[in-house]
């Protein structure tokens, strides 16, 4: 079976927007689930990667900046797309997706693909963000849904000691490096 490429990037509205642009393509991911992404990036982005952008419904209380971008040809064809602008402070992208070569070994289920930009500044928000999310995966579906989770305040948290150790080989949780 051929590896599945998942991306989940927060660009910081657009910020070095030629190099994120570069290194997407260079990454070529099958799936990129991103945050900050305004209306106007779509189209520089979808140029430099040839991606599809499904953005997010513009919300009534942030900017859309969560977008869906997916490779063409590749796992995953778009069944549907679904439209949250009043679920969360940032809007998340939304799209339902089904094997694009309904290849048996990958289950035959559709998939709930979520980009999602956690409110910052209130972790009871947070909360019921991250909570309203796992509502996006019907039932018999699986999800893959990343995002901005603003888990810690800036400066607060682990270590970033504890975030390196992470992404060593040898890492307690057995995931590898991340690539």
């Amino acid at each position: 079976m051929t590896e599945l490429r998942v991306l989940v990037w927060n660009v910081k509205k657009g910020e070095n927007l030629t190099e994120a642009s570069a290194y997407v393509a260079a990454v070529r991911p099958d799936v990129w689930l991103a945050q900050e992404i305004l209306p106007r990036h779509v189209a520089p982005f979808e140029l430099a990667t040839d991606m599809r952008c499904y953005p997010a419904a513009p919300g009534t209380t942030s900017p859309n900046d969560n977008a869906i971008f997916v490779q063409p040809g590749s796992w995953f064809e778009v069944a549907e797309e679904y439209q949250h602008p009043d679920g969360a402070w940032h809007p998340p992208a939304n799209l339902a997706v089904r094997d694009a070569a309904g290849r048996e070994e990958r289950g035959g289920h559709r998939i709930s693909l979520v980009s999602h930009h956690l409110c910052y500044f209130s972790a009871d928000r947070r909360l019921s963000e991250a909570e309203w999310c796992t509502t996006l995966a019907k039932p018999g579906w699986l999800a893959i849904i990343g995002g901005d989770w603003n888990s810690y305040p800036s400066g607060a948290g682990p270590a970033p000691s504890l975030w390196a150790s992470l992404l060593e080989d040898d890492n307690p949780f057995g995931t590898g490096p991340c690539t």
